[in-house]
């Protein structure tokens, strides 16, 4: 159901620049209480991200350098990659609860994605296959914010 919430969710930030591979010690989890909001009629889509993978892409840019598509991530800052996530609330009728999803997203446990773009409905059963089958271009491991 469309609505706003309170959420506390956990967030990986950039802790400082990294000097070569992106590793676990150079991201910090921050657990913050934030306000998520899906309008009616809005199309908005709030998910639940399971994984998240670092790409070269997202090496690159915690470097603090400027030279990669992707912009240069700044110490503090919420990271972004390709994730994998559930549909947990959605105005959009494309996009129902329970769907898996992936698309390009921000390493936090629940974010809004206006108007569901660039979302990808995927088969939940490939999901596992999808995070294994990268291992050759990930930089550093997957970071899970599972059901416990």
């Amino acid at each position: 159901m469309p609505g706003k919430h309170v959420h506390m969710i956990k967030q990986m930030k950039l802790k400082h620049y990294a000097p070569a591979v992106l590793k676990e010690t150079d991201m910090e989890v921050k657990s913050s209480e934030i306000t998520l909001e899906v309008e009616e009629g809005s199309q908005d889509v709030l998910v639940r991200t399971s994984t998240c993978l670092a790409i070269p892409t997202c090496a690159i840019a915690s470097l603090g350098l400027d030279y990669s598509h992707h912009p240069s991530f700044n110490i503090g800052q919420l990271l972004e990659g390709f994730g994998v996530s559930e549909v947990a609330e959605s105005a959009n009728p494309n996009l129902k609860p329970g769907a898996c999803v992936s698309s390009w997203t921000k390493w936090e446990e629940y974010s809004v994605i206006p108007k569901g773009e660039r979302l990808k409905i995927i088969d939940p059963s490939f999901a596992p296959l999808l995070t294994t089958s990268l291992q050759p271009v990930v930089v550093m491991m997957c970071c899970f914010f599972c059901c416990t």
